[in-house]
C-alpha cells in the first residue's frame, strides 16, 4: 500500500458522525463551483467588487476547462474508492476521474482571485477553500496528490484570472473615460 492509501486509511479510521456531517456540508459548497459562481456573480454586480468577481469568474472558467475537462480526462486516474472497496463514501459518488481535484482547483482559484483584490474577504475565502480541499480527502474521494495538484493549479488560475481581469477593467475604464470626453 502506498503512502496516499495509508494516509486515506488513517483518515478513515478517524471518521465520526459529527465530522462526517460537517465534511459533507463543506464539500457541497464546492459542488460544481456553485458557491464560488454565486459569489463571483454577486461581486460582478457591485461596482466595489466587480474586478474581484471578474477575477473569480475567469479562475473558475480556467478550472472547468483545464482541471475538470482536459487534465482529468488526460490523466485518467481512478478514484480511491474505486480501488479500495472498504472506503464507504458518504456522498454521492463522483463518476469522473480523480486527478486533479476540481473542487480544490475551483475553490482555491476563486479564493486566491478574491484575496488578490480584497485581502479581508479573500482570507475568509481561503479558509473556506482549504476546508473544501480537506473535505475531499476526508470523504475519501481524492488522493492527497489530487488535492495538492488542485491547490497548485488553483493558485495559477487565481493569479491568471486576476491578471486578465485587470487588463479588462483597464480597457473598460479607458473606454468609459473616452465616452465621457465625447460629451
Amino acid at each position: 500500500m502506498n503512502w496516499e492509501m495509508r494516509f486515506l486509511h488513517w483518515l478513515k479510521d478517524r471518521h465520526s458522525p459529527l465530522a462526517d456531517r460537517l465534511m459533507r456540508t463543506v464539500t457541497r459548497m464546492g459542488d460544481a463551483g456553485g458557491f464560488w459562481i454565486a459569489l463571483s456573480a454577486g461581486c460582478v454586480k457591485s461596482d466595489k467588487y466587480r474586478k474581484s468577481g471578474l477575477s473569480m469568474a475567469i479562475a473558475l472558467l480556467f478550472s472547468f476547462i483545464f482541471s475538470n475537462t482536459i487534465i482529468k480526462n488526460a490523466v485518467d486516474r481512478a478514484r480511491p474508492f474505486w480501488k479500495d472497496k472498504s472506503f464507504n463514501v458518504k456522498i454521492r459518488e463522483p463518476r469522473d476521474y480523480s486527478f486533479p481535484s476540481g473542487h480544490t482547483s475551483a475553490s482555491i482559484g476563486s479564493a486566491v482571485a478574491l484575496f488578490l483584490n480584497r485581502k479581508k474577504e479573500g482570507t475568509a475565502a481561503l479558509v473556506l477553500a482549504a476546508q473544501i480541499a480537506f473535505s475531499r480527502l476526508y470523504l475519501l474521494v481524492h488522493y492527497p496528490t489530487d488535492v495538492i495538484a488542485g491547490i497548485i493549479l488553483g493558485i495559477a488560475y487565481g493569479y491568471s484570472g486576476n491578471y486578465i481581469a485587470e487588463r479588462i477593467m483597464k480597457r473598460l475604464d479607458k473606454r468609459k473615460k473616452q465616452a465621457r470626453d465625447l460629451f
